[in-house]
């Protein structure tokens, strides 16, 4: 089991509709996956719709195969933003999926957006269970969109023993930025865990998305002889830039400050 996770926080500039992006954007994330592995880290992540306007398709689709294959030449895992994903045509059954490639170009897991905001909601299926998925031997939590903002689904995949979790923030507006950060970093005190997560950079459905990578993670301070688990730092926070920003979280020290501290024991049962 690794004592250290190195994560790639690809906050890459897309354009959604402009005709070439596609190709472009594919271009863009390889260069950024290479770099990452360049840097020695374990996962790269990127966020929702990093690829653009695909068509509504099943998954894995062309563009996933192509980085499948670049993900087996650099030797790195890849965490995928959501992507339209139709399973069945009739009845119609589509959902919002990340893809998680493995360091040999193998698909490890297909995680579907657990909660919708309510413009997708007539769009989408509902999602019934969520599961962490193991990269390099760390069990991981993928979120997207309002999953940070709903505790459950953090703490469901903290259960299941997600020691890191790894989302992709979207926000339009400086305050919907301060806010589900802020939501990011709840789930990380809350929980025990450190967040990686990436921000949606540049323009979908006709608005500027803003970015706003941040990476917590929990932490302890001594009052006198005493030690207490007290908030989290933010070893990184990125603005309105197109930028790869890396992380890497000291897992055994977290184990241990949770073995020590949680503040779930704290909740009395029949409470979440």
């Amino acid at each position: 089991m690794p004592d250290t996770f190195k994560v790639a926080i690809a906050q890459m500039s897309y354009d959604w509709t402009r005709p070439g992006s596609i190709e472009e954007n594919l271009l863009k994330a390889r260069d950024f996956i290479k770099k990452a592995a360049r840097a020695k880290c374990r996962v790269v992540i990127f966020g929702e719709y990093f690829l653009g306007d695909l068509p509504v398709e099943p998954l894995p689709n062309e563009q996933i195969a192509e980085l499948q294959a670049q993900a087996k030449r650099s030797r790195i895992n890849i965490v995928c933003g959501i992507t339209r994903n139709r399973v069945n045509e009739q009845p119609r059954e589509q959902y919002l999926t990340s893809v998680v490639i493995g360091r040999r170009g193998e698909i490890l897991a297909m995680v579907n957006k657990a909660v919708y905001n309510p413009t997708e909601r007539p769009w989408f299926d509902k999602v019934t269970t969520v599961e962490p998925v193991d990269i390099d031997g760390v069990l991981c939590g993928v979120m997207a969109g309002y999953d940070a903002a709903v505790s459950n689904v953090a703490r469901l995949l903290v259960d299941k023993g997600a020691e890191v979790l790894l989302y992709q923030l979207s926000a339009s507006s400086p305050e919907e930025r301060d806010t589900i950060q802020a939501a990011v970093i709840a789930r990380s005190n809350s929980n025990g865990v450190p967040v990686a997560s990436v921000g949606q950079l540049g323009e979908f459905m006709k608005r500027q998305y803003l970015g706003g990578s941040i990476a917590v993670m929990p932490r302890t301070v001594k009052y006198g002889v005493m030690e207490v688990a007290d908030g989290v730092d933010i070893p990184l926070r990125l603005e309105e830039e197109e930028e790869l920003g890396i992380v890497e979280f000291d897992l055994r020290a977290l184990r241990a400050m949770r073995k020590k501290f949680s503040h779930l024991d704290l909740v009395p049962e029949g409470l979440c």
